[in-house]
C-alpha cells in the first residue's frame, strides 16, 4: 500500500467571551483556518477519547474544563477539511458549553458552504 499526504484545509472555531459597555460577558464564535490548531485539537480528542466524557450523539469529547469537537468534510482525493471548535469558558455551564460547540460548528460549517460555493 502506498502512503498519499492528504492536505488539510481547517476552519477552527473558538468560543471566546468579550464584555458589553454594561459588563455583562457576551459569547461569541471565532473562526480561524490555522491547521496547525485544527491538528492540535483533532490529537487532543484522541489522546482524551478513552479518558474524558464524550456526549455521543454530538461528537462532542469534555474533560471536565473544555469542550472539542471535530468532523472531516473531503475536499478532494488528496485534500479535506477539518472543522473544529473549542470551548473552554469557565463562566459556562456543561450544557451551555455544549450548545456553544454546537453554534460553533454550525458557523464552521457555514463557513465550508460559503468556501465550496465560490470555489
Amino acid at each position: 500500500m502506498k502512503m498519499e499526504p492528504l492536505s488539510i484545509c481547517a476552519i477552527n472555531a473558538t468560543i471566546t467571551l468579550d464584555v458589553t459597555p454594561t459588563g455583562k460577558p457576551k459569547f461569541f464564535v471565532k473562526l480561524d483556518d490555522c491547521a496547525g490548531t485544527a491538528i492540535e485539537r483533532l490529537q487532543s480528542c484522541y489522546d482524551y477519547r478513552f479518558s474524558c466524557d464524550m456526549k455521543n450523539d454530538q461528537n462532542i469529547f469534555d474533560d471536565g474544563s473544555k469542550y472539542l469537537a471535530y468532523s472531516f468534510y473531503p475536499k478532494s482525493s488528496t485534500s479535506s477539511f477539518l472543522l473544529t471548535c473549542r470551548c473552554s469558558q469557565s463562566d459556562l455551564s456543561k450544557q451551555e458549553s455544549h450548545d456553544w460547540i454546537a453554534k460553533g460548528m454550525t458557523a464552521a460549517i457555514k463557513k465550508l458552504n460559503s468556501l465550496t460555493e465560490t470555489a
